[in-house]
């Protein structure tokens, strides 16, 4: 009889990956961070967890399809351009807790105001240590690399 397989336990420090878009360019940016030592346990950039509609209500979908449709995707995709943006910080109040992240990757673009105003609030907003990496469209470059290296070694 074959024994059961071994559950493989997830390693490195657990991160959270928060900000806005991310570009395949981007994608790599996973591997660093497990080349680093580390593990995204929450990804809520635009393309993860906090990007995605809500689950619709299958109750009131038949009544009223077009409201179900706003309500998932209108009321529950919570971003940093909603003013105010209270919702954003209620979900990561909730998200980042249950997903033991040990710190936050947070990344945004140069040019992008919205999100770069939001690294200084998330950092007087939450007590994990906040690494904000600046994102070129070409890739990562080398100081984002290093500088992730640096922040994953000093995570407890």
């Amino acid at each position: 009889m074959p024994r059961p397989a071994t559950p493989v336990r997830p390693t490195g420090k657990p991160l959270a990956l928060v900000g806005g878009p991310l570009l395949f360019e981007h994608l790599a940016l996973f591997e660093q961070i497990e080349a680093a030592g580390g593990r995204v346990v929450l990804e809520a950039t635009a393309e993860g967890e906090r990007g995605m509609p809500a689950p619709f209500d299958r109750r009131k979908l038949a009544e009223d399809p077009l409201g179900c449709l706003a309500d998932a995707y209108f009321g529950a995709i919570l971003d940093a351009f909603r003013r105010p943006n209270d919702a954003l910080y209620s979900w990561l109040g909730r998200r980042l807790p249950e997903s033991g992240a040990a710190g936050i990757a947070f990344v945004h673009y140069v040019w992008c105001d919205l999100w770069h105003a939001e690294a200084e609030r998330l950092r007087q907003w939450t007590a994990l240590p906040v690494l904000a990496l600046d994102l070129a469209e070409d890739g990562l470059t080398g100081p984002v690399r290093t500088r992730l290296e640096a922040f994953v070694e000093m995570l407890p």
